[in-house]
């Protein structure tokens, strides 16, 4: 017969539990910002802790474990935080708690307490734990479809990109990555095919962690890439060529095979997408191809409606190639690609030669 265990030995259990349970809590609430806004005393409780009939937390967590923080640490400046008020609920079931819980967290000034990655980690648990669709978890946190749908799609992106990041739940880390992340959803929702929205997913992996590369705010950069994709790609394209211009089968055939991955752009995007995540200069590399590449075609796109169009942009060509046979003509200098980009050059000047011929110019 097994023996009893002490109330002793229970109360040191519940105790070391509490413990885990409060260091957890220290982190979660530095990471969603609640004891910097506690931390200004003129922010007080407004709503009281709920407890269920046994006394255990059933919403307020977070604001407790801030308070009491704040309290040991300082008692004179949140003798506040001394005495709290709470609710003690009467009984009942966990899904009538869940309900009152979700209800409470939409507040504003409760909601106001979560970071995005918060309130997607939370509204995921409750479908996770009570098996909820889209439709219920819609109705029991009074948001729109879309929204629900939205929140989940990015918590998935970034945990894609924590793991890739070899960061797996340091969810601080994508904290301000909430606009860039819903851009990246609209990018990938307007793209064709998977392997388009596989490279425009991974430049943003890319991007996330290296802002400040950008010199513009990313959800706009997200959104001009994909608007810039095919100029985007030729680009990475000529920085990371094929070897032997051969596709990389294993990515293909995991989207699908050809057809699925859509034609000889979208493979080439998959092959794109093993060759900058290959490793960290890789990544800096692109980051700073495609950088580039988007400004240029935001500045075409700026000057193509004006008058002066084409004495401009043939301008700035000549610039560039008189810059390339003044400086570029050395021993070391690459050549491979060169003879193509020159046939490239010679077709399009020919056109240009034939339309002003046209026009008795």
């Amino acid at each position: 017969m097994p023996r009893r265990r002490s109330e002793a030995s229970l109360t040191r259990d519940c105790e070391e539990i509490q413990a885990a349970q409060h260091t957890i809590l220290l982190g979660m609430i530095a990471e969603e910002g609640l004891q910097r806004k506690f931390a200004d005393t003129k922010n007080k409780q407004v709503e009281p802790i709920l407890l269920d009939e046994n006394g255990f937390v059933v919403n307020g967590n977070r604001r407790l474990c801030c308070w009491r923080k704040l309290f040991q640490e300082d008692a004179a400046t949140y003798a506040h935080f001394g005495h709290v008020d709470v609710v003690v609920l009467p009984h009942c079931d966990e899904r009538e708690i869940d309900s009152l819980e979700a209800a409470l967290q939409v507040e504003q000034d409760i909601r106001s307490d979560y970071v995005w990655h918060a309130e997607a980690n939370m509204i995921a648990q409750k479908q996770r734990l009570h098996n909820l669709t889209t439709p219920e978890l819609s109705r029991l946190y009074k948001m729109s479809k879309k929204a629900i749908e939205s929140l989940l799609a990015k918590r998935q992106l970034a945990i894609e990109y924590l793991n890739q990041k070899g960061t797996p739940h340091k969810w601080s880390v994508v904290s301000d990555a909430d606009y860039t992340l819903d851009s990246l959803i609209k990018a990938m929702r307007a793209l064709p095919n998977q392997g388009d929205r596989e490279l425009v997913k991974h430049i943003t992996y890319s991007l996330i962690g290296n802002a400040g590369e950008a010199e513009d705010r990313l959800y706009r950069i997200v959104t001009q890439v994909k608007d810039h994709l095919p100029a985007v790609r030729q680009q990475l394209s000529e920085a990371f060529p094929a070897a032997g211009g051969a596709a990389d089968p294993a990515a293909i055939e995991a989207f699908g095979g050809p057809a699925a991955a859509g034609g000889a752009e979208a493979t080439d995007s998959l092959r794109l997408v093993a060759a900058i995540c290959q490793d960290p200069a890789a990544q800096q590399r692109a980051r700073e191809i495609v950088l580039e590449a988007v400004r240029a075609q935001e500045e075409q796109a700026r000057d193509r409606d004006t008058a002066e169009f084409l004495l401009t942009a043939l301008k700035k060509a000549n610039n560039h190639v008189q810059n390339a046979a003044g400086h570029g003509l050395r021993p070391e200098s690459e050549t491979g690609g060169v003879a193509a980009q020159i046939q490239a050059i010679r077709r399009e000047l020919e056109r240009i030669e034939a339309w002003l011929t046209s026009r008795g110019v």
